[in-house]
Order: structure tokens, then sequence, then C-alpha cells
């Protein structure tokens, strides 16, 4: 496994165990949410050929990490979703295998991007994605070749939680800035990703909403 694909899947790790940590009792305003402000973007030093891409989530949110066991190679799968409130969805997952002789660990697959707003299919207490990455030359593979995904999380009872996040990322050639609220609960998810069959009850899943802005810019070094 490449150095890059290593950092992306312990980037998505941090992302899905960070939101929690970030907890908050307030409630941004619709117009936080939405966009990071300019004052937050004024102290970014100003460079020839830097990009910035602007994304926004409103709507409809799910997320997973579940285990499996295939003979001797054990399956860790993570997966989130997340509606923008127009025509598209965001998609970002990897799958891990490890020996059990050996326990040595590799990501086999992983990809993130948007896929069509008619892969995603909601009702009151569930939430269904049903796509083929591999089939979408605009999503990024950064591990494997894609392929289906077919999963369908259902709401359960118990606990729920809101919470804010504010998060800020800098390094010499990167920058990223987001902030928004998430309203969540517990669900049972089931399915196949990627040709991995999810087992009810194998692993973490929870489903709700988000609402989140944020901005990343990449200069030319």
């Amino acid at each position: 496994m490449s150095v890059q694909s290593y950092l992306c899947a312990i980037l998505a790790l941090i992302t899905s165990s960070s939101l929690v940590a970030c907890d908050k009792p307030s409630r941004p305003s619709e117009a936080a949410a939405q966009e990071v402000s300019a004052r937050e973007l004024a102290g970014e030093p100003a460079a020839a050929g830097a990009a910035a891409y602007h994304y926004v989530t409103n709507g409809p949110q799910a997320n997973l990490d579940a285990t499996s066991l295939d003979g001797a190679v054990y399956h860790d799968t993570y997966l989130e979703i997340s509606a923008t409130g127009t025509d598209q969805v965001y998609l970002n997952y990897f799958l891990l295998e490890c020996s059990l002789t050996t326990f040595e660990c590799e990501t086999v697959e992983g990809g993130f991007g948007m896929v069509s707003g008619d892969d995603l299919t909601t009702s009151r207490d569930r939430i269904t994605v049903n796509t083929n990455t591999a089939e979408n030359p605009t999503f990024e593979l950064w591990e494997g070749s894609g392929g289906p995904i077919n999963v369908t999380w259902t709401q359960l009872s118990g606990w729920s939680s809101r919470y804010t996040i504010h998060s800020r990322y800098v390094q010499a050639s990167y920058s990223s800035h987001s902030h928004g609220t998430f309203d969540n609960g517990p669900a049972l998810a089931e399915g196949t990703v990627v040709g991995v069959q999810l087992l009810p009850g194998s692993g973490y899943a929870s489903m709700g909403t988000v609402k989140e802005g944020g901005i990343d810019i990449e200069r030319q070094r």
C-alpha cells in the first residue's frame, strides 16, 4: 500500500472518530454551516497557482465501520455518505484486509468523490445507497478498481446526538477549514461494499442529517 493510500485511510478513520470528540451543545447559524467565513481565510498565505475547493453537505448522512471474517482473512469496511442538497451525494470508503496468521493488513479498495443523487433513496427511518464506483469516471479511486456498493441503513431506537464541529488543518501546501452540524442516532447497516458482505450487527453504524460547509486550498510548492 502506498504512503498516500495509508494516509487517506488514517485520515478517514480520524475524521469518523473526531466528530464525537468535538461535541458541543451550540448549533451554528445556517450561514455558518454553509460556508467558512472570509475572516478565517485572511491569514492564509497568498501563493500563485493556489486552487480552492468549496464544498457543502446538506441532508441525509450515514456511516458504518463493519468487520467480517472470510476464512483466515479479516475485513474492516468503512463507508460514509452525505447528501449535498443538490443532485449529488458525497461517498467515501475503504476496505482493509488482515491476515489472521501473519497479522499483516493492507488496504485493498478505497475511494472518495461524488455520485449521482439518484443513487441515494431515503425514507423516514431508512437510507439506501446503490452505486458502482468502477463505472463512475469522476470518482477518485486511490486503491483498487472500485465496484458495486449497495447498503441500507435502518434507524434503531436508543441514543441520539446533536453536535457541531469546527476544524482547521494547515500544512505547507494544503489547508482545510470546515464548520457544520450533525444530528444522528444508531442504525443497522446491511448490504455489500465492493464484494464484501456486511453482516447485521457486525460493527458500528449511524444515520441522521448533516449541514456542513468548508474549503480546501492546495498550493503549488
